[in-house]
């Protein structure tokens, strides 16, 4: 095993579970480098969703993959990220100005809770909510701060405040 192979699987350790596209992008890995921790069986690719994760934890995360794809697309306005401690949200984020960022994924029967919860949920500067559907009540979302509404794959709906 190489340097990067090894990087992949710390990756994987860190965060459950990814897409081979998004562990190329967060290693600088390759797809040569993917497909040998495969025959290795150090990692396996679920059959259903298609997402990587370490044999020995057997379990996807497709909460954090969804994440990672925020995270993705923000990555040249963010400093660092990290696991958050507070569920719905998946990762905290300090953007270049030094401001703090939430990025939640949300499903459908959990909106209405997680909206009316939201001052309660984060207490970052800005808001990344990603959602099963473009389906939901703006009324009730229940904070003073920017909040972006996405769906997945990312695509940003909706900006409150």
């Amino acid at each position: 095993m190489n340097k990067k192979q090894n990087e992949m699987l710390q990756f994987l350790s860190k965060f459950k579970s990814c897409t081979e596209e998004q562990l190329i992008f967060f290693t600088n890995g390759t797809m040569q480098d993917i497909n040998y921790l495969l025959t290795s069986n150090l990692i396996v690719k679920d059959e259903r969703t298609k997402l990587l994760y370490l044999k020995v934890k057997r379990k996807v995360d497709v909460r954090t993959s969804v994440a990672l794809d925020v995270i993705k697309e923000i990555k040249n306005d963010i400093k660092d990220f990290g696991y958050s401690r507070n569920f719905p949200v998946i990762f905290n984020a300090v953007t270049n100005e030094n401001k703090t960022c939430d990025i939640a994924v949300i499903r459908h029967i959990e909106q209405e809770t997680v909206f009316k919860k939201l001052k309660e949920y984060s207490n970052a500067d800005k808001i990344i909510i990603v959602l099963e559907n473009s389906e939901y009540n703006k009324s009730i979302i229940n904070t003073k701060k920017e909040v972006l509404i996405c769906t997945y794959p990312i695509k940003i709906i909706d900006k409150i405040n």
